[in-house]
């Protein structure tokens, strides 16, 4: 059967932006399109990307027990597959061991500042992949899945998707505002966020059915009152 409209208009806006990515990175060189991409910083972005980038922390912890509110399966799948993909981010972050922007500038070009956020510490290495992207992209996917599992109007299963793809598309970037990735660790966390949630959302139709997928933790709270 088809994927449903929502998750589709998910999957290709991904592509489209994986399309943009590797297009920049065809015409400019790393250290030229990250200083295109990261030198726009204003006295509001800096306040507001170091607190938006937290979402990828902690946030998602958050949005998992909101989600078992609602079914207890939603809430552990979108744990799941943020653990696997950024499980998956961490094996490869170890084997490459590259460089973040500052560690890379100041090998190649030790003559540009990076533009910084006070209080923010640059980190040095394990750049490549992004893992606060692989969680940006898991996060919305996943709640995709669950609005599609809602049945919204016409209006907004078609504009939905773009608006979750622009809040992961905004976490991912301010790993690049922030000059702790370069736009190829956003490119590969794009993939493996994606990715891996798309792969084990093959399982949910076997699960979805399943008590302990739809038991929600909000009925032992109400039983306790």
């Amino acid at each position: 059967p088809l994927l449903p409209l929502m998750r589709r208009l998910y999957y290709i806006l991904s592509a489209i932006l994986l399309a943009v990515l590797a297009t920049l990175m065809c015409i400019y060189d790393k250290g030229t399109l990250h200083l295109m991409l990261c030198n726009h910083h204003t006295a509001a972005g800096d306040v507001f990307f170091p607190i938006y980038t937290q979402v990828a922390e902690w946030g998602i912890y958050v949005v998992a027990v909101l989600l078992m509110l609602y079914k207890f399966g939603w809430g552990c799948f979108l744990l799941v597959s943020n653990w696997v993909a950024g499980g998956l981010g961490q094996i490869i972050k170890h084997i490459a061991h590259s460089p973040r922007p500052v560690t890379w500038f100041a090998q190649h070009y030790p003559d540009v500042q990076l533009p910084a956020i006070e209080g923010i510490e640059f980190k040095e290495w394990l750049s490549f992949p992004s893992g606060h992207t692989i969680t940006f992209f898991c996060l919305f996917l996943v709640l995709t899945m669950v609005l599609e599992e809602r049945k919204p109007s016409l209006l907004l299963y078609s504009s939905t998707p773009l608006l979750l793809i622009g809040l992961a598309a905004l976490g991912a970037y301010s790993r690049i505002y922030m000059s702790m990735h370069f736009a190829e660790d956003i490119f590969a966390g794009i993939i493996i966020g994606v990715g891996i949630t798309a792969l084990l959302s093959l399982l949910i139709p076997k699960l979805q059915d399943t008590r302990f997928w739809n038991v929600s933790i909000r009925k032992p709270l109400q039983a306790n009152r």
